[in-house]
This record gives C-alpha cells, sequence and structure tokens, in this order.
C-alpha cells in the first residue's frame, strides 16, 4: 500500500489576501513580491499600493509610540485629569495627531468616540456618540485649502473624515484636525462624560487610584 507525499501548495495559495491581519502585515513589512500580489488582488496601481504602505507603517509607528506613551504615564502619572475623566481615557492612548483635537471639541460639546487612523490606512476619522453634525458642513475655504493638500475631507452627522491623496506627516496631519476642531461649532459647553464602557471601566479604575 502507498502513501500519497502531501501536494505542496504553492506559494501564491498561501497568501490569503482577504485576511486583516495578513493584509496588515504586507503593507508593514512585505516583501516587493507580496506587495505586488496585493495590488493585483485589488487592482491598484503601484503608486497607490505605495501610498497605502506607507502609511500602514505610519500607523504602525503611531500605535507603537501610543503604546509606549500610555505605559509611561501609567508608571508616572496614573492620576488622570478632569477632562481625561470625561473622556475616559488617557491622553496619551490617544493618536498624537488628534489629541489637541479630541480634548479641543470635548470643549465644545462633542461626545467624541473613536479617533486617527481607520481601517483604511489612508484615511482618518474623528467619530461621536450623538449625530452633532447633522446640519453643519465645513467652510469651502477650508475644504478648497485641504484639497489643495490631497486632502479630501467628509463630515456625517457623527463623524468627520479625511482621505488621503498623498503621504502626509503626522505633524502635519495634526494641523489639519487642529484646523478643524476650530472650524466645528461651539455646542454651548463641554461633552457629558463618555458612556462608552471602556470609559466607564477606565472611571472605575481611577477611583481606586
Amino acid at each position: 500500500m502507498s502513501i500519497d507525499t502531501p501536494s505542496v501548495v504553492p506559494e501564491e495559495q498561501q497568501i490569503d489576501l482577504t485576511n486583516a491581519e495578513t493584509v496588515t502585515r504586507i503593507l508593514e513589512e512585505g516583501t516587493p513580491e507580496e506587495l505586488e500580489k496585493f495590488r493585483v488582488f485589488n487592482n491598484l496601481t503601484p503608486e497607490r499600493v505605495r501610498l497605502v504602505s506607507d502609511f500602514a507603517k505610519l500607523r504602525r509607528r503611531t500605535k507603537d509610540q501610543d503604546e509606549w506613551e500610555g505605559e509611561q504615564r501609567k508608571e508616572q502619572n496614573p492620576k488622570a485629569t478632569e477632562e481625561e475623566l470625561s473622556a475616559g481615557v488617557y491622553k496619551e492612548h490617544l493618536e498624537p495627531q488628534v489629541r489637541d483635537a479630541i480634548f479641543a471639541l470635548r470643549r465644545k460639546g462633542y461626545t467624541t468616540y473613536e479617533s486617527g487612523f481607520s481601517a483604511r490606512y489612508d484615511r482618518q476619522m474623528v467619530s461621536f456618540e450623538k449625530n452633532h453634525l447633522e446640519n453643519f458642513q465645513l467652510p469651502e475655504d477650508l475644504v478648497q485649502k485641504l484639497a489643495g493638500l490631497g486632502v479630501k475631507a467628509e463630515v456625517n452627522p457623527n463623524r468627520v473624515s479625511l482621505t488621503f491623496e498623498k503621504f502626509t506627516e503626522l505633524d502635519e496631519i495634526k494641523k489639519i484636525w487642529d484646523e478643524i476642531s476650530e472650524a466645528l461649532p461651539d455646542l454651548g459647553g463641554p461633552a457629558e462624560p463618555s458612556q462608552l464602557q471602556g470609559a466607564k471601566s477606565f472611571r472605575e479604575k481611577q477611583s481606586e487610584i
């Protein structure tokens, strides 16, 4: 009786380009061959793949920085400020390009939810727990200014999102978010404390410090 030798799966079949973790790895540190397979699979131009890959790497550096700064904060100064208690998060756990904008918006009454890089690496967003922007659009001059920088700004009732057509460094992205937070109208008072479960847990842990 013979024993069949297991067939070798071709390399291209071993890469699951529908798997989010696999795609993230390829964009952050993939070989040129893997990036080409990603490009063909998604029918993208080489320029677009390069842009998305550059933003994926920037996102990874940003996340690593957040984690390190957050750990340092917990060790050296664990007591949260009143604004951090309301937001339900240490400021160091917010991505650096949106930190100032988030707290500026909360002072204006916006119940911020998620912020920073989205699942699409060339896009960023600031979301709210409520439909604060149901009847608001950014000033046209600001929209045109951002378009000149290769940034498309979109406003939905509970979200502001940015899509980048060219690579932009973090300090420049911060300037954009700061300008947007300044342009959004004041809602007449500070935001109420976040009611998200993570925020509630944060406040509970703070009560024990």
